[in-house]
């Protein structure tokens, strides 16, 4: 495939001034094959560039230049030896083993088999050639010779994955020296092999307490040969109980060679400490886990435990009969204690809660009797309502809808449903009305307000709220 390059002169050789001859041919023949015919230049300058065929056999070949003579001219030939070299191409057989890093023992260290063939020629093939094999700029110490089976005339190169190599993939290089007795240049291959990495996996316990909603864990993993904390390795931490997987989480190892997991519960979710059944709780639950990563040794996850890390559950502490029964006392003690302090508290604020929702009505009532504008006074009237009946537990606050108030009206002052109607029409035709208001609303109204205060009078207590419920969430 590469060109052999010549040049020379054609001149006159029994005279001093050594003319050359220009225009004349030349005849080039390559191991007495004619193969080219070239024309001298001026000054008898004469080059070439021949390509050294493909078929060509390696080693030593002739090449001479003829001229023919012509009248006044003798024949004159020049013959110069030249050498044909050979590439080589290194074809390779399937990797079939299992490389795992440190381990010198033949099933688990790089083996790589194959054959060098000369490009071109006879493609021959050859063996006891100087070969070694290369990790970027290290070469890889053999453990053994590539040519132990002469009678293959294949290679066979086996080394351990030494401890620097990365795990996963990796590029190694073949590289076979030039032999100039065999007229062989050198070449070089590169193959790709999967190392892999003994692992050793250390996790945390994990601990459950009653009404606990979330479960955090980690997972340190250490490459065995070097001790190393082992970076990007693919881990995923399921939550199951038995068969059936609630969630799950996957990531790489940090530079540290930790995997950290964590799950929630949020309400209004059962916590995960409930055992119950779903759906009332999640059951007895463990965390799986796994690795999908392809440079772990298969033994290595064997080491993971196969039922998951068993989660370790809060148990109720166990109280003796008296000191059960010293505990009910006390509790049914200070129940009544609250409860009559209760009592008390209700009857104090009973009278002065009662006057302060009858004074609103009856200002109200004044003012519409005074004159004073009368959306104005119904709206004043409203916002002082929705104050007290917040202030007493009755109305949330920033409450949203008209619903809420009229339910907290009608929670707040067990009144007849007629007065609480005609009550919640004032107010929906002050907010919302669009037509002028005039002296027969205001006289409805102070009507319908009237009526109010006179019931309301009547009340002997106000109406106790239930108990607030309310959602804990961690």
């Amino acid at each position: 495939g590469g060109y052999w390059n010549f040049s020379g002169r054609l001149f006159e050789s029994d005279t001093g001034f050594e003319q050359g001859l220009e225009g004349r041919e030349i005849t080039v023949l390559l191991d007495g094959s004619d193969v080219e015919t070239i024309t001298t230049e001026e000054g008898g300058l004469f080059s070439l560039s021949h390509r050294v065929q493909y078929s060509l056999d390696r080693g030593s070949h002739n090449f001479t230049f003829l001229f023919q003579g012509e009248f006044l001219y003798l024949p004159a030939e020049s013959q110069m030896e030249v050498f044909a070299l050979s590439d080589v191409v290194i074809e390779m057989q399937p990797i079939t083993n299992t490389i795992v890093r440190g381990d010198s023992s033949p099933s688990r260290s790089i083996m790589l088999q194959g054959l060098i063939r000369e490009v071109g020629g006879d493609s021959e093939i050859f063996d006891n050639l100087s070969m070694s094999l290369a990790w970027g700029e290290t070469e890889l110490p053999m453990a053994s010779g590539p040519w132990g089976n002469p009678d293959t005339m294949n290679f066979q190169i086996r080394a351990k994955a030494q401890e620097f190599m990365t795990p996963g993939d990796n590029m190694v290089t073949i590289i076979v020296e030039s032999n100039q007795a065999s007229f062989l240049n050198g070449g070089s291959k590169e193959i790709e092999i999967l190392v892999m990495v003994e692992v050793d996996f250390e996790y945390s316990e994990i601990e459950l307490s009653d009404g606990q909603r979330i479960i955090r864990g980690s997972v340190n993993a250490t490459a065995r040969d070097t001790g190393a904390p082992l970076e990007g390795l693919s881990l995923s931490a399921s939550l199951a109980n038995g068969s059936v997987t609630h969630f799950s989480v996957s990531k790489l190892t940090g530079a540290d060679g930790v995997f950290e997991y964590e799950f929630k519960s949020m309400a209004p979710l059962p916590p995960l400490s409930s055992q119950s059944p779903p759906p009332e709780g999640w059951g007895v639950l463990a965390v799986l886990l796994m690795s999908e990563s392809d440079f772990i040794e298969p033994g290595s996850l064997a080491l993971l435990p196969s039922s998951g890390i068993q989660i370790a559950y809060e148990k109720p502490e166990e109280a003796s009969f008296l000191d059960r029964a010293a505990v009910a006392i006390v509790a049914i003690v200070v129940g009544a204690i609250l409860v009559a302090m209760g009592a008390m508290a209700i009857n104090t604020r009973r009278k002065s809660t009662i006057k302060e929702l009858a004074n609103i009505f009856g200002q109200t009532v004044e003012m519409l009797a005074s004159g004073d504008e009368y959306r104005r006074a119904i709206f004043l009237c409203y916002e002082n309502l929705c104050s007290v009946l917040t202030r007493r537990g009755f109305l949330r606050r920033n409450f949203e809808t008209v619903r809420e108030f009229e339910m907290a009206i009608r929670g707040a002052l067990p009144i007849s449903e007629a007065s609480l109607v005609s009550l919640d029409r004032i107010f929906e035709e002050a907010r919302y009305s669009s037509h002028v208001l005039g002296d027969a609303h205001r006289d409805n109204a102070q009507l319908a307000l009237s009526s109010v205060v006179d019931e309301i009078e009547e009340i002997q207590d106000i109406p106790k709220r239930g108990p607030l419920e309310f959602e804990m969430e961690e």
